[in-house]
Order: structure tokens, then sequence, then C-alpha cells
């Protein structure tokens, strides 16, 4: 077995030397058969496999729309029997025979089907190691050359080559503009100027990619791809006669007060429209009125516009409504009737508008506005159909695209922008200069392949979709990715997290051959080919590496027991497995990656449900927050194990799981006074460490230290607090620390223990649960007070938070219901509360963070700082100090 793949980012330790050195337990062994999934392609050889997938998706994404569109046109178009409307090109061909050209024509080896399985299978060959491969890639190949190719243009492949391009940019783009706006964001200088420019980019690369395209086509339709041409004039349902006028004009074939012959073009038109005829002759009247564009539907522009919407957004019903049904039958519910309906009325509209406003453009541009600003004499006039009202209609149609939602927007403007690009470049050209296309399409697909497999999230459109799911099993094979890692985030994170797919799977073997560790599991008989690989970042702020990851190890392991007896073992696996650990040990002079303790633990499949739990209705929410009090209700009955008596943490002593050091905070364990003023001493040594408050110094330092020494012993003994209570508390039960199902609506991971500690049970309701507003320091004094008693009345005030209020209420019931204590249930917790502002208020971080001092001014930093010390000096005082 063999680690394979690099990730790293900016700010991210040496990944490749730490994770070599981290699974340096894991050696070679022996493969087992992998899970069936989605077009996983047993039959064929493994490194043949994304290439394979890769080309069935592109063929499908490239021929399934053209053939649904081909049938719904067909059936819309017997509606259009009059010869002279600009209909799409009629081939002799039947019906079937065009249907059979569409499947065809998707086979074509410059189509965007090979174009996916050369960018997917291509980067998979090179990578694959096998000697057979190795042998047919040493082996001599023979390129059929067409011996007329020297005659011949190129030029087929600049679809894909532009396609490719548009995609590298965006990727390119979309990662530096992702930084610059992280920088911003982290200095507090994100500006609006600035987002409004994020906002409008995908609009406004939209509108000018669609005057490009609609200007072809009016003007150049060569340069378009041809079923590009067919769509637009099956679209417009406009007489030809007047789009050929319009050409004309602009050619001077047609011009005003002279006479072309060009009359009957434009007369033959009024008379069939019951028109006058001398309305369409050029030499008689100047210019010809809109009610020619109009097609004979009066001369209002705005009337004409909106029978334009109306009768488009009908026509557009016709494709969009079967399609939306269709994607709704892959996961129907109840909704999903209305939700088709929904997406295709707003795509109609966006189409109807689309078609609307080029129209009106022209109108603006002929009478409206155009002849006020440019002039009304003959010459103007003849500008003025030669291409400024056309050109209107091609900068306005484009707007459309703001009826969208932003998710689609980008979508579609990474779809049109190629087409245009290929509208200012021949469609063909001397076989001599392909090496620029060639290295022009080799760069990009580079560009293109590399972030997909370090950031998937940053290819966006179809393609990204595609790549998402060809390279699958490139992702489950060999690789190592970043989870939940930000480079350009201005603190020290916690962890660095990976995802590591072996090439082989791990047994028991490999992981017991030094010896069995404590809190350590052995993986399936099969092995485990993914794993998670945490590494504890030792240069996090306010973390005590001391036995940091010994504490992670053995909470785990405390939780997963306690988890195994819930509701006959339904959640007994939500706790991953820890197969490997290594304690932090940082010496002074080492390098980062000698210091990093690390853990190898099972991969959990799911969402991280905070992703999921906004978006949800009420019924599903109130449904996990029931689950998720039935997990916390079993994980405070965690049986502690015996040598685990103190509060503090807890770490590995001769085999056993024994009281350890915090996480947290500094200090031995202790008995529950000793803890709370080892957080003090804790917080003062930050503080020491903090140039703004110096410790205190000169101010409240003295009446602290009396505090901690005197009254604190006697304050939490006469506040009837039951320090004998000692459980596991996990400090970050929040859904961000979930993993969910949508498809089995069940939770199914509890993650990031590295926070836990052993102490009194009621220390968990000051740091989880904000995301339910189970908190006990809720913005609110009633609902603060509400989740202090357990009384939260029928209905909250009308000045109250609705949802915040709603969501406590339900959490609570459920907490109760599930036999788990709540905050009510602790006595002397609202003191508990009080002595935890108090800590956090000595080093509290606005003060002490370098980076956020960083970004106030001087002035705004000590009025900070005396509104703190303001509020520690009442707090004292309320205690006698």
């Amino acid at each position: 077995m063999e680690l394979r793949g690099t990730a790293s980012s900016k700010g991210s330790p040496d990944i490749r030397s730490i994770l070599t050195s981290t699974m340096a337990k894991i050696s070679t062994g022996t493969s087992s058969p992998r899970k069936s999934s989605f077009l996983q392609l047993q039959s064929i050889p493994p490194p043949l496999r994304p290439l394979v997938r890769a080309y069935l998706l592109g063929y499908a994404s490239a021929v399934l729309p053209r053939l649904l569109t081909l049938v719904l046109q067909h059936l819309s178009n017997r509606e259009r029997k009059t010869p002279n409307y600009a209909l799409p090109e009629r081939d002799e061909n039947t019906f079937l025979e065009s249907a059979k050209h569409v499947l065809k024509t998707g086979l074509d080896p410059c189509r965007f089907p090979t174009f996916c399985a050369a960018l997917v299978g291509g980067a998979t060959l090179l990578q694959s190691k096998k000697p057979t491969l190795r042998r047919r890639a040493g082996s001599s190949t023979t390129r059929y050359v067409d011996p007329a190719t020297g005659k011949k243009l190129a030029g087929r492949t600049v679809d894909l080559t532009l396609f490719a391009a548009t995609q590298a940019i965006d990727v390119i783009v979309g990662e530096l503009w992702a930084r610059h706006k992280g920088r911003r964001l982290a200095a507090q200088k994100w500006t609006k100027v600035e987002a409004f420019i994020s906002q409008m980019t995908d609009p406004v690369s939209f509108v000018a990619s669609c005057a490009l395209i609609m200007w072809a086509w009016f003007y150049a339709p060569d340069n378009l791809p041809r079923a590009y041409n067919k769509w637009i004039t099956s679209a417009a349902h406009v007489d030809i006669r007047l789009i050929e006028a319009l050409r004309r004009c602009r050619t001077r074939e047609l011009s005003y007060e002279k006479e072309t012959g060009q009359a009957h073009l434009l007369g033959t038109m009024c008379t069939d429209h019951s028109l006058p005829y001398e309305w369409g002759d050029p030499c008689k009247t100047i210019p010809f009125p809109c009610d020619i564009v109009h097609m004979g539907r009066g001369p209002s522009c705005e009337y004409h516009a909106w029978r334009r919407f109306w009768l488009s957004w009908k026509w557009s019903m016709y494709t969009y409504l079967p399609l939306a049904l269709a994607l709704q039958l892959r996961k129907p519910n109840r909704d999903s009737l209305r939700t088709a309906l929904l997406s295709a009325a707003r795509s109609s509209a966006f189409l109807g508008t689309y078609i609307t406003l080029f129209y009106y453009g022209v109108c603006l541009g002929r009478t409206r506005i155009g002849p006020h600003l440019l002039g009304k004499d003959v010459a103007c006039r003849q500008k003025i159909d030669g291409g400024y009202c056309v050109g209107v209609g091609c900068f306005l149609c484009g707007w459309s695209v703001l009826i969208e939602t932003a998710n689609r927007r980008k979508d579609m403007a990474l779809f049109v922008a190629p087409r245009a690009m290929a509208t200012l470049l021949p469609r063909q050209y001397k076989m001599e200069v392909q090496w620029r296309e060639t290295l022009a399409f080799a760069l990009s697909t580079a560009v293109v392949f590399t972030c997909a497999k370090e950031n998937p999230r940053r290819v966006r459109g179809m393609l990204g979709g595609i790549l998402g799911l060809a390279m699958k099993e490139i992702e489950q094979s060999e690789s190592v990715t970043p989870v939940e890692y930000v480079g350009y985030n201005p603190f020290p994170v916690n962890n660095f997290i990976y995802k590591v797919a072996l090439s082989s799977p791990a047994t028991e073997e490999h992981f017991t051959r030094a010896g069995h560790q404590t809190c350590a599991v052995l993986p399936p008989l099969t092995g485990e080919s993914t794993v998670i690989v945490r590494l504890s970042n030792p240069t996090s702020m306010g973390m005590n590496n001391t036995n940091r990851v010994e504490n992670e190890v053995c909470a785990m392991a405390v939780a997963r027991e306690a988890m195994a007896s819930v509701e006959g073992g339904r959640y007994d696996a939500i706790v991953p497995r820890v197969y490997a650990w290594k304690s932090t040990r940082m010496m002074a002079g080492d390098a980062p990656e000698q210091g990093f303790g690390w853990i190898v633990m099972e991969y959990m499949e799911g969402e991280v449900l905070d992703m999921l739990f906004g978006d949800m209705k009420w019924d599903e929410k109130k449904r996990v927050i029931g689950e998720i009090a039935c997990i916390f209700a079993a994980f405070q009955k965690a049986k502690l194990p015996q040598r685990v008596e103190l509060h503090g943490g807890m770490t590995v002593r001769d085999g056993d799981i024994v009281s350890g050091q915090a996480t947290m905070h500094k200090g031995e364990p202790s008995g529950y006074v000793g803890l709370w003023k080892a957080r003090i001493d804790h917080a003062l040594e930050q503080a020491d460490e903090s140039t703004l408050i110096n410790g205190w110094k000169g101010g409240v330092r003295e009446r602290i230290e009396k505090f901690k020494n005197d009254k604190l012993g006697v304050l939490i003994h006469n506040g009837e607090v039951d320090s004998t209570l000692l459980g596991l508390v996990h400090n970050d039960f929040t859904i961000s620390n979930m993993l969910y199902n949508p498809y089995t609506k069940r939770i199914t991971a509890l993650l990031d223990f590295d926070w836990s500690s052993v102490t009194h049970p009621a220390h968990e309701f000051f740091t989880s649960f904000h995301d339910v507003h189970g908190r006990v320091d809720e913005a609110s004094e009633k609902l603060r007070k509400a989740i202090f008693s357990g009384d939260f009345g029928n209905h909250p005030d009308e000045d109250e938070d609705q949802e915040a209020w709603k969501l406590a209420k339900t959490w609570d019931d459920a907490l109760k219901q599930h036999g788990g204590m709540r905050p009510c249930d602790f006595k002397g917790i609202e003191l508990l509360q009080g002595l935890w502002n108090f800590v956090y208020s000595i080093c509290p971080f606005e003060l002490g963070s370098k980076v956020m001092l960083f970004r106030r001014s001087k002035k705004e930093s000590e009025a900070a700082k005396e509104r703190v010390e303001g509020q520690i000096s009442k707090m004292l005082s309320g205690w006698g100090v």
C-alpha cells in the first residue's frame, strides 16, 4: 500500500513530508474490491474507468438536451406555417433522421464527449504506474495522417478550445478574486464597490457575450455554430424579410432616397401583414415605420413588447416545463410539481424577457431614443437602421439574466462565453498555425484539471459537474484532499485535516505492527481504503498541547462507548474510529512537521449539517433537533474511565486512560475550584502577552488575584453548585461538527473532540448549541431567563426573535423528552455563567488577538480596553472584591 497525491495550500504545512511520516505504520497490503458505485464500470480496467465515465457523461450532457429540444421544437413548430417566417433550417431529413444525426454527431472526435474523456482519462493514464501501461507508453505509436491534410483548413476544434480556455480563465480569475476577498474581509476593508463587482461580474459577462452572439446572428451567422443559429432563429419567430432588410441597410444595398431595387423586399411583407405597400419602399417612406417591425400588430412599440413577451414565454414553457418535471422525477416529493412549475416559469420569463428586450431595443434605437440623440435626417436614419438599432437590442437582451438566480447566472455566463469568443475568431484557418490552438488547449486543460483535483468547487458550470462525477474514482483511489481548509485565513487553524485515499486498503496488520495503542480500534477485516488524517497545529491560539492528542482520542473512545447504548446501538458508529495516533512533541528548534501530533481515524460519510439546516423546513428541523437531543442525552451519560476522577482533561498513562491537563487551558487536573483557578491563571498569562492589556497591571490585576485566592471557593460553595458532578464535555457540540445524510435524513457523524474536557456538565451550555439557541448567553434577557428556568411560556413576546425562541423551546423540550440534563437542572448555573464571562473578559479575543488589534485604530482599542475593564470591575464589585 502506498500514499500518493499532493495537496498544499498557502499557510499549510509541508503536507507531503508530514503525511508520509504520519502514515509510516501503514505499508504494502493486499487490495480488496471497493463498494460498487454509480458508473463503477467494474469490467473495464481501473485506469480506463475515469476515461469511459467522462466520455459517457459528456455524451449524455451533449446529446440529451439536443434531443429534447428537437422533440419540443418539432411539436411547437407545427403551428408556424407561414413560409416567410424565420424558422430553423429545414433539411430534407425526416424527424427520425434528424434524431439519428444528433446521436451520430455526439460521437464526433472533435466534440464535447471526447474533450471530457481526454481531459480526465489523459491525466489518469499519465499518473498510472502499472507496468502494462508503462510498456504501452514506451512503445512506438502510429498516428493516422490524412494524405490531404496539408490541403485542409484547421478549425474544427475551435469551439472546444475556447470552451477550455473560458473555463481556465474563470478558474484563475475566480481563485484570485476569492483570495483578494478573503484578505479584504479579514482586514475588514471589504467595500460595497467590491461587493457590487462580485455580484455583477457574471451578469455583465453574460450581457457582453449575448451582445456578441446576437450581433453575429444578425450580421454574421456563419460565425456561429449551426445548431446555435437554428435555436436562435426558432426562438426569434420573425419574418425573415425584416432581418434581410436590416442587413441590406448595413451593406447599403438598401439605401433611403436611392433607387436600389429593394422596394419589393419590405413591400411584399407589408402586403402580407395588411400594411400599405409604399411603407416598404425606401424611396417613398423614410424611415420605414415600426409597424413593419411589429409585423402588422399596430404602431405601439410597448404593446408589441408585451405581446412578444407573452408569446415567447408560452413558447419557452413548451421547452422548460417537461425538462423541469423530468429533473424532479429523480427525487419526487410533495413539492415536486410546484418546484417544477416555478423553475420552468422563471426560465421562461428569462427567455421571454430576453427576446422582448431585443425587439424593444430595436424600437428604442429606431424611434424612441435613437433619432433624438443622433438626428432625424436621412443619413442618420440610414446609420440607425444600418446597425445602431440592432446594437441597442443586442446590448439590452442579456440583462434578462437578472431574473435568474445567482447560481444560474454563473452557469449561464460560463455557457455563453466561449460561443461569444468564437464570433471574434475565424471558424477556419491554416493548418500551419494549428499549434497555437493546441498550446492554448493544453494550457487551459492543465489549469482546469489541476483545479478539479485540488479545489473541485472552483470549476463551475456543466464541466464542473461532469468532472466531479468522472473523477470520483480518482479521488477515491490515490489522493490527499484538504478538508475545510481556508488558505487565506489570518488566524492559525486549530487542525490541518486531510482526506487520504490509499492505493490499497490498510488492514489490522498495518496498524498494529508497532503494537496496540490505547483508544485505537481495529479496522474492518477488508481494511480501510480512505481515512482522515488530523494534524494538531501546535501554533493554534490558546491551545494547550501537553496531552492534546491524547485528550481527543480518549474523549472519542469514551463517547463512542456511550453512543453504543442509544436505541439498541443505532448510533454506535456515529463517532469515528481511531486507528492510530501520535502525541504532540514540540521541542525548541524543531521543524513544524516534526512536532505535529496526529490522529488517523475513520472517514465518515455525509454532508455538514450546518450547510443544510438553514434551508430545511420546520418539520425536518424539529426532527433533526430531536435527533441531536437524543445523541446528546446519551453523551451526557458517558461513563468515565475509573482513573479519571479530576477536572481537566484525559491522557494515557501505562496503557490506561487517566486524568490529564485540559486542552483549552494549562494546569494539572484538580478539583472543581482548582479548575476555575487554572482557567483564571491561563487567562492572565494570555493577558500578560497582550501589549494592549499588559496583564491589567496598574488596574484590576490585584483584585482579580484576590478574588481567585480568597473569594472564588466561597462563591462557588455559597452558590450551591454541585462540584461533585463530573462528566465528559464536548465544548463544541454544534451542527457544524455533525454530518448528515439528506436522503436517509439521519445524522451520520459527531466530530471534532479537540476541545473536549472532563468537568461539570453545565459547562456544555456555555460553549455549545448556539445554532439551536441552546446556549445560556443569548442576547435576549427574556430568552436567557427562559433557558435558565426551562419555562418558555405559551408564546414569546412580540419584540422577541420568533425563530430563536422557537428553536430554543424545541431544543429544551427535546432534551427533556430524551432524558437529558438541561440548564434548569443545574443549581447555580447562572453563577457559573457569570464566572465563565468573567474569565473570558480577562483576555477577550478582541483585545488579545494581534489581528483584531491591527484592524482597529489605537483610539478604538483603548476604548475597548476601558469598556472591558469596567465590566471586570463591576463583576468583582458584585462579588465583594
